[in-house]
């Protein structure tokens, strides 16, 4: 995953949300593999929200298997893989609902 390890130190950048409400957050996001390790990763994503100005932060421990960095934060599983030289998805689910839409106004930790 060039771009992944190419992100590894500090990123800055924006994460934009695609499903309805299209929200976005301006983010930084320290990442970095744990020492000795090839295949774990951590990530703490720290966002602001570009509609409400309401901040978080998280930690996203992963590991990095079959092209894609898989987490599962005893909240959120999902995982991000590369689409291009420049650009990430991110796909996650809540855990209690793992069928529902992701995230909603209101919930724990929602930024938009």
């Amino acid at each position: 995953m060039p771009l992944l390890a190419r992100a590894l130190g500090v990123w800055d950048g924006i994460y934009t949300r695609i499903d309805p409400p299209v929200t976005s957050s301006t983010t930084t996001a320290p990442g970095w593999l744990p020492t000795g390790s090839t295949t774990a990763h951590i990530c703490m994503s720290m966002s602001t929200s570009g509609r409400t100005g309401r901040t978080a932060t998280f930690r996203f421990p992963g590991t990095v298997s079959g092209g894609r960095l898989h987490f599962d934060t005893g909240r959120i599983v999902g995982a991000a893989w590369e689409i291009g030289p420049t650009n990430m998805v991110l796909n996650w689910v809540y855990k209690h609902d793992p069928t529902g839409p992701g995230p909603q106004p209101g919930d724990r930790g929602f930024l938009a």
